[in-house]
């Protein structure tokens, strides 16, 4: 199951990128906004707007980063206390659960999508949609991480090695 995992590093590194230029540009941005500002005395009208939307989607993305190298909080007294196959099962429920959860959620987010996105943002101009897709976007990330994890679990030797 090299490959599973390797996929699952793959993932996690095109997102981590992806995040991280994103954020890169938000910040110059919005340290042009500052200067253009405060220095210039004519402020962005675009700026904020476009720094508002990409933390959206950049948080949308980190939550499938997130999945995909273990990063979500998590409290594990109980967790710790169970033998390591026990352990393994109580992750995979949960990920059935939250599959379960995001899955449930996708129809809604498209529909919305669909009711709403021919919408224009209020400064930029842009259809909605460009917005709202990070939902699902996000969401078949996540779930693709999901998926991966799941497998790598019945990969994992029976010490107390996390997935």
């Amino acid at each position: 199951m090299k490959t599973v995992s390797k996929i699952n590093r793959c993932l996690c590194r095109v997102e981590g990128v992806v995040m991280v230029v994103w954020f890169a540009v938000v910040l110059v941005v919005m340290a042009c906004q500052v200067v253009s500002r405060y220095v210039f005395n004519t402020p962005l009208a675009w700026s904020e707007e476009f720094a508002r939307y990409s933390f959206v989607w950049i948080s949308y993305i980190g939550c499938a980063y997130c999945v995909g190298v273990d990063g979500h909080t998590s409290i594990t007294a109980l967790v710790d206390r169970l033998s390591v196959r026990n352990q393994k099962l109580l992750r995979l429920v949960g990920n059935v659960i939250m599959a379960g959860v995001f899955l449930r959620i996708m129809p809604i987010a498209t529909s919305y999508i669909a009711k709403n996105g021919k919408f224009l943002t209020s400064i930029m101009r842009i259809p909605f949609k460009y917005l709202y897709w990070s939902l699902p976007v996000g969401i078949v990330l996540t779930l693709v991480h999901l998926a991966l994890k799941s497998v790598l679990l019945f990969e994992q030797p029976q010490t107390g090695s996390k997935a």
